[in-house]
């Protein structure tokens, strides 16, 4: 009798303990947020089928950034694709609305088109356990960038921008026949903030500086009345330095006589039209 008790005891014990492992388990799932996947198709330009092998682009960096209201529980979702998958799909996301934001890249790293340009920027809604697929992403060419270099000599010594006549350089990007600016003018103060190599970036806020089409750097150093000071100085690239790409000039000016000249040697060597 006893012994019979003893066996049953376990077994109803066992299925007490199930049946609150289960509901648990549902009040558990019951709480989890609610997901869906999205596809986001893209193309480089007008979509050409060799697109990423004739603009050097290997691979493809696609994040979607949650935007609106209550997104404090979404969290970024990033992908990095092979630049020829022409999509990237997205699993288990948050319900909501996202920002999608891609780059794509050579293969040293550097972003050769993007969807940052004006009219470009795409948002898709990612909806509780259906599958969606995104607007097409058109990917337009990253501008090339340019910075240049100055120091400022007094005799064999260092000047400063405080002391010295060069108060102000003219920047220009151009085309091979130095005719065409490829962004607008740029005329940086002599003590203007430089990045952590020392070099003044011309700003492109339009993102027109074609890197298909810059050859020419032009700058024209002025003093503090905007009168130039010596020669302009040219330095002409052999070849166009490529999309998203960066072009760095330095030059040295000195106080005594009112001119600067290359720091680059031969390099970018050329002479006016």
């Amino acid at each position: 009798m006893s012994t019979a008790r003893a066996s049953r005891i376990p077994v109803r014990a066992a299925g007490l303990s199930a049946a609150l492992l289960l509901t648990a388990s549902a009040f558990g799932c019951s709480g989890d947020p609610p997901v869906g996947s999205l596809k986001v198709p893209y193309i480089i330009g007008i979509g050409a089928a060799d697109a990423c092998a004739t603009n050097g682009v290997s691979t493809i960096e696609m994040t979607l950034n949650p935007i609106g209201e209550d997104i404090e529980d979404l969290t970024s979702h990033s992908q990095t694709v092979s630049c020829e998958a022409g999509e990237v799909n997205f699993a288990d996301v948050g319900v909501g609305t996202y920002e999608i934001v891609v780059a794509g890249k050579a293969s040293d790293g550097v972003t050769v088109v993007d969807n940052l340009g004006p009219g470009k920027d795409v948002t898709a809604e990612v909806l509780e356990d259906q599958a969606i697929t995104a607007s097409e992403v058109v990917l337009g060419f990253t501008p090339a960038t340019l910075g240049v270099y100055w120091e400022l000599r007094k005799g064999n010594k260092q000047d400063m921008c405080p002391s010295s006549s060069f108060a102000q350089f003219e920047v220009r990007a151009l085309t091979a026949d130095q005719v065409t600016d490829l962004s607008d003018p740029v005329t940086f103060k002599c003590a203007d903030a430089t990045d952590d190599g020392g070099y003044h970036v011309v700003v492109d806020p339009g993102r027109k500086l074609d890197g298909s089409r810059f050859q020419t750097v032009y700058v024209q150093p002025r003093d503090a009345t905007g009168a130039k000071l010596g020669e302009a100085l040219i330095f002409c690239l052999t070849d166009p330095p490529g999309h998203g790409r960066r072009v760095d000039v330095d030059i040295s000016c000195n106080e005594d006589t009112l001119s600067c000249e290359s720091l680059l040697g031969d390099q970018y060597a050329c002479a006016l039209p």
